[in-house]
Parts: C-alpha cells; structure tokens; sequence
C-alpha cells in the first residue's frame, strides 16, 4: 500500500546550490582578509572572529530569503538582488555588533567599509560566472534534464508554457501525454503544445532511461490514474513531481507542512510562523531603532509644534485590529483639532475643518505616523506590513470585500505594497478599497526578506507621499 512520507514532500536543492552555503561564507571570511591587507593593516584575530559572525549573519539571511534552492529555477537577477539584500541585512547587524561590543575597531579600521563593498561586487561575480558556466554546459548537452508532462490538462499546458520561457534552467521538455492522445497529436487544451502520445508512450520513454523529470498534472479527482502511474513508473529513474491544481481556491501563502506522517497543503497561511519570526523580528528591530535615533530631534519639534498651535494631547491613540484580528492601540501625532475617540470615526476628507494646520502638513507627508516606531518596537506593527484602519472601518469592509480580513495574517505595518504603488490615505470608493486589498495580499503571498527592503527603500521615494494623503 502507499504511504506518504514527509521526507517524500520537501524543497530539493541541487548540488550546486548545497556548495554554495559553503562557498558564499568562506568568500565573506576571504573578502575581509583582502580588505585589511590592502587597507587595514593587519589581519587580526578580530578581523577573524567578525569575518566568522559576518559569514553567520549572511548565511541567516540568505536561508530565510530563500537563495538557497535549486538555481534551475530562479533567474539572475532574482539571485543577485536577492544576495545582494540579504548581505545589506548581513552589514546592518554586524555594524551594530561592532558598534556594541568593539567601537574602536568600526571607526578606527575603514578596512570593514571596503569589507562591505567589496563583498557586494565578489557576489555578483561569482554568481554570474557560474551562471556562465552552467550555460555553457548545457549548451554542449551537459548538466541538462529531459522532462515529460503527464496530463494535457490547463496545469499541464501551464508547465510546458512556464518552461519554454525559462530554457535557461536547463530543463528540456520532450512533450506532453495524456490517456486521451487522438491520431496526428492534436491538442487536447488551448495551449502552446500539443500531445505527443499517451500514457504507455510515456512509460515506454521512461523506461528507456530517457525521461529525467516527469511532472504530473491530472486533475486532483484522477486519485485513483495518479497512483496507477505512480506504480507503473517504480522501475523507473525518472523523477516525479505532482503538480496539483489549486488555481480553483483563492490561496493565501500556500505551503507544504506535515502532520504527522500526513502531509499538509496550507490554502490559507501566514508567511510569518518559525524561523521567519525571527527574521522579521530582528528587521523591525534593527531598522525601528536606527530609524528612531536619527528622527529623535525632528520627534521633538513636531511634538512642541502640536502642543503650541492647539489644544489638546500630543500623541493621538486608537484601538485598532492587528495580527489574528488582535486589538492594539497605535501612536499616532495628533492631526485634529479635538480628539476623537473610537466611536466618533469618520475618514478625513480633503480640506477637512477637523485638521489643523500643523496636522495637514504632518498628514500630508505621513509624519504623523512616526511615533508607530514605538509600536513596532513593542511588537504590536511591524515596518511593513498592511496598514492597520480603524475598526469602523474594518467592521464596514469585512462584509462586502473579498478575503479582507486575510489582511490580518501578519502584522500591520506602517508602511506597505500598497502604500508604494498609490493606495494610502483616504479609501473614498470600494474600488480603492479592494485594490489596497489586492496588494496587502500580494505582499503577504510573496513575502520575503528581499521583499520587505524594497518596499521599505521605495517608500522613502513615494510610499509616504502622494495625492491621496489627506
């Protein structure tokens, strides 16, 4: 009988990219020995023992912003900006190590800044010679897979499409087959390919050594033809990849897990659970806290301005739903000219008598959100995420947007992919509403570490700015 195996369902990750995890640390230890040769000095047991937790710092990074996988299926630029990222993650932690525990040796030795860049430049070097090399080994057939579709289904056809536009990764496609293959091959589905046989050719090919891959993709009520091939394929060497279709579901972070000896595939999920709040906890710290200590004094005029231009407290605070739907209470500079509490809610209009004068230019350049620094600090936001809306308003979209509350899945942020791509302040129609949805979403489906500095580096540019800020 056949059992499932949770060892069975896991990220493979080719040889290549196991030697990178071990090439990528020891190039960091050598790009430091280069930097205090040339313009430190002398390379000490310092500059060793830092090299190491640098090499650690990156290695952390890069785990959790997914480099290390298969390099078949990510393209260049993915992977460069990716290490490159992840190593700007790598330099912040260590520069508040030093600056912690050994002062003198950041602003006494300039060999840790040439460190820095010099490692930047070294990554994308290596990463595009061996991805030179490996094309060039394909090229003469070497380091390629063969692969076979097994199903003429839309997912099928999805495959074939998919790997027709990356022929970069090596993997060549020998066709698709399908139980229904009809004389002279013709197409089963719209799609770019057609069928080139049936279930039996496929099983002859694979049993001639010539199918590397084989990717399934019948439908998911075909159970009982799955495991029929899945036992007809035992005596072969041919790799076999179940592609199921979920393009039915409205899916949120879909990921693989096991439960038990059961394995799981999550429809509805937060990217932030494991290893991963730990990664996005460390950013939050890390950036809050230098981003505090540089707009400390800029904290304390705004302050003074609100308290002498209008009655009233300085700091402006609401209930509003956080991560699981959690109540929390957010900072904000007070904008109004009286405080409204929760139950009085209503958006802020263009030219809105509420608003004082000092509050439209704090609105209008979002430095009334400042202080959510604290919140971040304390855990209750984050810097990125889906920005928190007073419950009136949730309680008002809940209802009538689809999958709003999957905003909730994460921490709220202060600023977001919305946010960069136009949809901040004033949501005065539903449609506005649904598509700051539809990017809180996006984000929270593709959320990395990589991810969360780009939306962060944009909105110094366009995420606090705007003409919808009111």
């Amino acid at each position: 009988m056949f059992k499932f195996n949770p060892e069975m369902v896991r990220n493979h990750s080719g040889a290549f990219v196991e030697f990178s995890r071990v090439t990528d640390g020891l190039l960091i230890i050598l790009c430091l020995w280069y930097s205090c040769l040339h313009y430190g000095g002398v390379w000490t047991q310092e500059h060793m023992i830092l090299s190491m937790v640098g090499a650690g710092f990156f290695t952390l990074a890069a785990s959790f912003n997914h480099l290390y996988r298969s390099w078949r299926t990510s393209s260049l630029f993915s992977e460069i900006q990716g290490i490159c990222l992840s190593w700007v993650f790598a330099c912040v932690l260590i520069t508040l190590s030093v600056y912690f525990f050994n002062p003198d040796l950041l602003f006494m030795n300039t060999a840790i800044f040439y460190w820095f860049a010099i490692t930047t430049v070294a990554f994308a070097c290596t990463r595009i010679g061996i991805r030179v090399a490996l094309r060039c080994l394909r090229a003469f057939g070497l380091n390629s897979k063969t692969a076979v579709i097994l199903g003429g289904t839309g997912v099928g056809q999805k495959i074939a499409s998919n790997l027709a536009q990356t022929s970069w990764m090596g993997i060549r496609l020998l066709g698709v087959y399908d139980g229904r293959f009809r004389e002279h091959g013709r197409p089963l589905v719209d799609g770019p390919v057609p069928i080139k046989g049936n279930f039996d050719d496929l099983i002859e090919m694979a049993e001639q050594g010539k199918v590397d891959i084989i990717y399934i993709a019948l439908p998911m009520r075909a159970e009982l033809r799955i495991k029929e091939m899945c036992d007809r394929l035992k005596n072969t060497t041919s790799s076999i990849y179940l592609v199921p279709d979920l393009s039915t579901f409205d899916l949120l972070h879909s990921t693989w897990d096991s439960l038990g000896d059961l394995p799981v595939v999550g429809l509805i999920d937060t990217p932030h659970k494991g290893l991963n709040i730990l990664v996005k906890r460390i950013e939050d710290i890390v950036i809050s806290s230098i981003i505090l200590l540089i707009i400390s004094t800029p904290l304390l005029v705004i302050a003074l301005l609100v308290k002498l231009t209008s009655k009233g407290p300085i700091l402006f605070r609401q209930t509003r739903y956080g991560l699981a739907g959690e109540k929390f209470v957010i900072w904000k500079f007070r904008t109004f000219k009286t405080n409204e509490d929760d139950a009085s809610f209503s958006q802020v209009n263009k030219n809105d008598d509420r608003v004082t004068a000092i509050g439209n230019i704090l609105r209008r350049y979002s430095l009334d959100e400042l202080p959510q620094f604290i919140n971040v600090l304390q855990g209750r936001m984050s810097i990125v995420g889906p920005r928190p809306h007073p419950i009136p308003l949730d309680e008002e979209h809940r209802k009538i947007v689809d999958r709003y509350m999957h905003r909730q899945k994460v921490l709220p942020g202060i600023t977001g992919w919305a946010q960069v791509n136009g949809y901040r302040g004033l949501t005065d129609s539903l449609d506005k509403m649904e598509k700051r949805v539809e990017f809180d979403l996006d984000y929270i489906n593709n959320w990395s570490l990589a991810f969360d500095l780009k939306i962060i580096f944009l909105s110094i540019f366009k995420g606090f700015t705007g003409i919808n800020a009111h």
